[in-house]
């Protein structure tokens, strides 16, 4: 009843990440998706309406017009529509399109729904020339390349070597993301590169306090004070919207 009364999304998203696996949870995401236009409660909907025709319905609805929809919503619709002719067409058009829809392009990186030959070929290319594409979409490629050893050692080196350069970079923007540091000290054909370079970065530390990112600093700790690297082999985090 609460879902049903209550205006405030952010209480809707949280009762629907508690009854998603309720037998009523199919039912209310129906009523909230045609009742509802907040695109974060749109967004815990649709994977619980994945497998009806409801939610099919609506993201194909949300996809023949995707340039104009909320990019949250659109990559919950690829989600729905993993498989389809009309997701892999999606895929194939924001990887061409990657420079104008970045912050599609970067989420859909990220998740790989479909795991399409188009998305397999672009995080192959993504690594082979990691120097020219962003941190944050070679980082999510990384994730997805954990067991090719070879090519990930180069990109990891690489970013081992350039970590003030990289660092200070990613600090400038809006939403820094860090994960490719943390991944690059992370890999297991790197390990006495990865501790010359923690060793490094909290000499730096010492003498420009502040300059490393937690999540860096505590990864460089590790390492060094306790003979403890990040792990390589990472979980997908599930994103709240």
């Amino acid at each position: 009843e609460l879902l049903r009364t209550n205006k405030d999304y952010q209480v809707i998203c949280v009762c629907l990440e508690i009854i998603k696996n309720e037998s009523d949870a199919k039912e209310i995401a129906r009523e909230l998706l045609e009742t509802n236009k907040d695109y974060q409660v749109i967004c815990k909907c649709l994977p619980i309406l994945k497998d009806t025709s409801e939610g099919i319905d609506y993201a194909l609805h949300i996809l023949s017009d995707w340039k104009n929809k909320d990019n949250n919503i659109v990559i919950r619709s690829l989600e729905v529509l993993a498989g389809t002719k009309e997701a892999e067409e999606i895929t194939k058009v924001i990887i061409r399109n990657h420079q104008g829809k970045f912050n599609i392009y970067s989420r859909m990186m990220f998740w790989g729904h479909g795991n399409y030959d188009c998305w397999q070929k672009e995080v192959v290319r993504v690594i082979k020339n990691w120097w020219k594409n962003s941190e944050l979409v070679v980082g999510h490629c990384l994730r997805h390349s954990e067991d090719n050893y070879f090519d990930t050692k180069t990109v990891c080196l690489g970013y081992l070597e350039e970590w003030k350069e990289r660092i200070k970079k990613i600090k400038g923007k809006q939403k820094p993301v860090f994960y490719f540091m943390t991944k690059s000290l992370a890999h297991p054909y790197l390990r006495n590169q990865a501790k010359d370079t923690a060793g490094k970065m909290l000499e730096y530390e010492k003498n420009n306090k502040g300059f490393l990112p937690d999540v860096v600093k505590q990864a460089a700790e590790d390492i060094i004070e306790r003979d403890i690297f990040p792990e390589w082999h990472t979980e997908i985090e599930i994103e709240t919207t």
